[in-house]
């Protein structure tokens, strides 16, 4: 009530102001014969210049910017996310970047890794309006500022509006976040304020037509995160993730305010970390937030697929908050239809639930973790090798023409990079069932890394099995919790044949534990390492090719505090297993 008896209060006060229309209903836009352009009256016997119909300034007012987009087509925005640059000349000494990861995200990389696809998408798409869901850098890794002018610099040559919001790691940067406020409302084509409220990025964009406002973007600062010394300074830099309350009350005042004047303007959200609805929003689809990376869904290919609905889920939701669902019900009380956030990188989904869209964008670069299809066909999580098509781009968000509905969005992939991707052979693979193999259960007792896929089957010459296959050298999981109060891990392998090339360099089918890289004892082998070279020492055991061999580690010798338990594999090799039993 207090909010409605406020934005009764703003309407009055624009009245007398001479903001709104003279006569009439305030939320009613002048006639065309009101002359809004404010054009002098031709003479007798001359021709009237066509006047352009532009958003009147009692609605202009009412938000922070406006873009206006001429009539007789949709408008549209275009949502990336998560560019997430990494300058790794600029990593911490703690970072421990191998000489390849220095190399893979150097300064001079930027190019290939983020503005390429940038630049492709936005050709492509032809948007209006970009709004970036947060995590533009990875703070940091920015100490000196170099990588987020870099950023600011491009999106600027594009020469379109373009809106960022904060994620949790923009505020890392040793340079502090009033700093990067202030780039970004330095250049001429970003839409950014910096308001005295909880967070860094809150304001709102219009998109009009004519003298409508079709709809506002509610742009918000999730918060979260590390911040640096700098960016604390100012005292409302948040660390803990959620909205303030003065959020929450500015922006409720503001919608209250804008459908008192426009109320057929349709109202979205942004922001960069996920509230708790967006589990429930999911659920239809089989989504626990549990084990996902193990279980990807593609939403776009499933039968069961509502319309409008599209994208994959391919990670757990981390910092999900809201989990009273108190922010979710505010907005949906407000009317509005759809919240656009990052944060998960290998989540696109897009899914209408309760009448409100959510949406995760897609990942818009090759920084930190992104979802590939490997050359068979399987769908894998955060690689960064040479042999993968990357899945990058941007989500687009298409709306009505003169009336600002949302119509049709969909994920453009950048060629190279998902554009050519196969899905229904991506599906085929992904959904394939699995055979039920002897020993522990994928999913539920083993998981991989994302360099790695594993997948129960009945192999002509091998039988049933987890085949798993290394795209870069990584490990199988056994969760460590299975392992307490054990003696015993008991395991069958099958190493086929390699060529020669997958030997070179690579040396071990191994095991090892947390902490300290602790190698346990193998059928009384003091060391834990298998090898499938020549080595017959006694600190390894010889894998033979083409046969079963059965190993058994003595888990007592790993003590109470092991935290890992996994074979590590190398790339380029595909390795069976089967009989996995802990006793």
């Amino acid at each position: 009530m207090i909010k409605k008896i406020v934005a009764t209060i703003l309407v009055i006060l624009l009245c007398f102001t001479g903001c709104a229309p003279a006569t009439g209903d305030p939320g009613t836009p002048p006639s065309e014969n009101e002359n809004p352009g404010g054009n002098e009256t031709p003479g007798e016997g001359e021709t009237p210049p066509e006047t352009e119909k532009v958003l009147p300034d009692y609605l202009r007012e009412l938000v922070d910017f406006v873009v206006q987009v001429e009539e007789g087509r949709d408008p549209i925005v275009l949502q990336l996310t998560d560019t997430q640059i990494i300058d790794a000349a600029q990593a911490p000494e703690d970072s421990n970047f191998s000489a390849a990861t220095q190399e893979f995200w150097g300064p001079d990389k930027m190019e290939d890794r983020c503005f390429a696809y940038i630049r492709e998408t936005v050709e492509a798409t032809k948007p209006d309006l970009i709004i970036l869901t947060g995590d533009l850098i990875y703070g940091k890794y920015d100490n000196a500022g170099t990588s987020l002018t870099s950023l600011v610099h491009f999106m600027e040559s594009l020469g379109v509006p373009w809106a960022p919001v904060f994620g949790n790691h923009d505020a890392e940067s040793a340079k502090g976040i009033d700093w990067i406020c202030n780039q970004l409302k330095n250049a001429e084509h970003c839409l950014f304020l910096q308001r005295e409220l909880t967070g860094n990025s809150n304001y709102t964009v219009g998109i009009a037509q004519g003298y409508d406002l079709l709809r506002v973007f509610f742009m918000l600062d999730s918060n979260g995160g590390s911040a640096s010394e700098a960016s604390l300074a100012n005292g409302h830099t948040k660390k803990s993730v959620g909205f303030g309350e003065d959020q929450i009350d500015w922006y409720e005042d503001t919608a209250y305010t804008i459908a008192e004047y426009s109320p057929n303007t349709h109202f979205s959200f942004a922001f960069h970390i996920q509230t708790a609805a967006f589990v429930d929003a999911y659920a239809k689809y089989g989504f626990t937030n549990k084990d996902t990376e193990s279980n990807p869904i593609l939403i776009d290919l499933l039968d069961s697929q509502e319309k409008g609905d599209f994208g994959y889920l391919a990670a757990d939701l981390k910092s999900a908050w809201d989990t009273d669902g108190r922010v979710w019900q505010g907005i949906a009380d407000i009317g509005a239809d759809s919240v656009f956030v990052g944060h998960e990188h290998c989540n696109s989904a897009s899914v209408v639930y309760e009448g409100v869209r959510f949406q995760f964008g897609q990942k818009s670069s090759t920084y930190d973790r992104y979802n590939s299809i490997m050359p068979d066909g399987n769908f894998v999580t955060g690689n960064r090798s040479d042999i993968e098509t990357p899945l990058i781009g941007g989500t687009v968000i298409p709306l009505a023409a003169g009336e600002g509905s949302i119509k049709d969005p969909y994920i453009y992939y950048c060629k190279n990079a998902g554009g050519e991707v196969d899905w229904n052979a991506v599906a085929d693979m992904l959904y394939a069932p699995q055979i039920a193999v002897g020993g522990l259960q994928y999913g539920s007792d083993l998981s991989c890394e994302s360099k790695l896929t594993v997948v129960g089957q009945d192999t002509e010459g091998i039988g049933p099995a987890y085949c798993v296959t290394a795209y870069g050298q990584g490990k199988v999981y056994v969760k460590a919790n299975l392992l307490k109060g054990a003696s015993t891990f008991t395991f069958s392998v099958y190493l086929p044949s390699p060529s020669t090339a997958q030997l070179s360099g690579l040396g071990e089918f191994a095991i090892r534990v947390k902490p300290d890289d602790k190698e346990p004892p193998i059928d009384g082998k003091t060391n834990g390492y298998i090898d499938y070279a020549t080595d017959q020492s006694n600190k390894a055991l010889k894998l033979a090719f083409d046969q079963w061999m059965t190993f058994t580690v003595d888990i007592s010798a790993l003590g109470a505090d092991c935290t890992e338990f996994a074979f590590l594999i190398p790339q380029g090799n595909v390795v069976y297993l089967k009989d996995i039993v802990i006793s």
